[in-house]
């Protein structure tokens, strides 16, 4: 085994702590980059909010098939559901002002999703347990998440493109 001078290590934790501060700079300046830009397009955002909508109702089908198996008595697996619950949908400021009807239609996707995640955790903490109250708070989450995605999609198709 070959042993280290202290010069030796000393100069490769410098090195890893610059490139760290390298890493961080970098990151700063993207989030500068990122506020300065120029608005993306209306359409090109609403073609990202059609898209998010869609990933959005094929997580909102997923929890609410396994919570509808779970209420009508059949057996269900208490393990992590297999949803993957899209992000939030983040307009900027300027996107928001160019595009207010987007902006409208991003928040209650966003209102879809949060709805959504409640349901999942609802099911982690409820599942076990089997109750018919678990089963109709879960429900109640996805009925106002479907509510919202319904919403967000009318406003979406009424959106100038």
């Amino acid at each position: 085994m070959v042993k280290l001078s202290y010069r030796t290590c000393f100069a490769f934790s410098t090195l890893i702590l610059a490139l760290t501060c390298l890493c961080c700079a970098v990151q700063g300046l993207l989030l500068v980059v990122d506020r300065t830009a120029p608005p993306a397009d209306p359409a090109a955002l609403a073609r990202a909010l059609d898209k998010r909508l869609m990933q959005t109702r094929q997580a909102h089908e997923q929890i609410t098939a396994l919570w509808q198996q779970l209420q009508a008595g059949q057996p269900a697996a208490c393990t992590a559901p297999p949803v993957v619950i899209p992000a939030i949908f983040v307009l900027r400021p300027a996107e928001a002002d160019n595009a207010p009807s987007l902006g409208d239609a991003a928040r209650q996707l966003n209102r879809a999703i949060d709805r959504i995640a409640w349901a999942v955790e609802a099911w982690s903490a409820g599942c076990a347990a089997g109750s018919a109250q678990a089963a109709a708070r879960g429900l109640d989450y996805l009925n106002e998440a479907g509510r919202a995605l319904d919403e967000a999609q009318a406003l979406l198709n009424a959106a100038p493109r």
